[in-house]
């Protein structure tokens, strides 16, 4: 193409910027499926390749995006995100709020809220996995029952763990992940990880045999 015609293009997309923008809008309200089909097709594929699914460049395994990508996208977001919420609107998905005192309307609310619980359990399900060598069980007594497991520190000095890392807001199971396991910490039942902060030892066996057919007597 000549550096004539490449002019004129030029020119004529500065002139008709606003046309060019409408009619780019109603292709994609016109072809939305197809478009949202074409996008989940690229993006599998470059995940499913190692690729960057921005720019195709190669990235680490465990994230969508190359650094330099990963930073663009999290200023564009934060960004975003700032304009919505000047705006009262959800800073999320841009929608108006129903309450004035949330960041998110009550659909991205939900949402968000469901998707905290899940990452939550699974950042659990492979600390426990990881602490009991996949396991799942106790390491005093050895009861398999997935739903007492607790995250005990062995030196008795979870409070102030607590306040040093985070505070209120403070993921256990995350840190440890995050933190490559550290030593000092075990998983114990929930009876078990009672008798050893009230009563400063782990139990026997014969002190759990005695607590567990008087909880039985008292089921019967």
């Amino acid at each position: 193409m000549s550096s004539n015609s490449q002019e004129y293009n030029q020119r004529w997309r500065e002139a008709n910027k606003e046309a060019i923008r409408d009619s780019n809008q109603k292709y994609r309200l016109a072809h939305a499926e197809k478009i949202s089909k074409q996008i989940k097709i690229r993006y599998q594929r470059l995940r499913d390749s190692g690729l960057c699914v921005r720019c195709t460049n190669p990235r680490e395994k465990h994230k969508q995006y190359c650094d330099s990508c990963l930073k663009k996208h999290n200023a564009e977001v934060k960004k975003c995100r700032e304009k919505h919420i000047k705006s009262g609107l959800c800073r999320a998905c841009g929608l108006p709020r129903e309450q004035e005192n949330k960041v998110h309307c009550n659909k991205c609310l939900m949402k968000y809220r469901d998707d905290t619980r899940k990452n939550q359990e699974r950042f659990r399900h492979t600390a426990l996995s990881f602490l009991t060598d996949g396991k799942m069980c106790c390491s005093n007594c050895g009861l398999p029952i997935y739903q007492t497991l607790e995250f005990d520190h062995i030196n008795n000095d979870g409070a102030e763990h607590r306040r040093r890392e985070a505070g209120r807001w403070f993921s256990f199971p995350k840190w440890l992940i995050d933190n490559n396991f550290p030593n000092g910490f075990q998983v114990l039942c929930a009876n078990c990880h009672s008798f050893k902060t009230k009563g400063g030892k782990l139990p026997t066996k014969n002190e759990l045999i005695a607590a567990y057919e008087t909880a039985i007597k008292f089921l019967e």
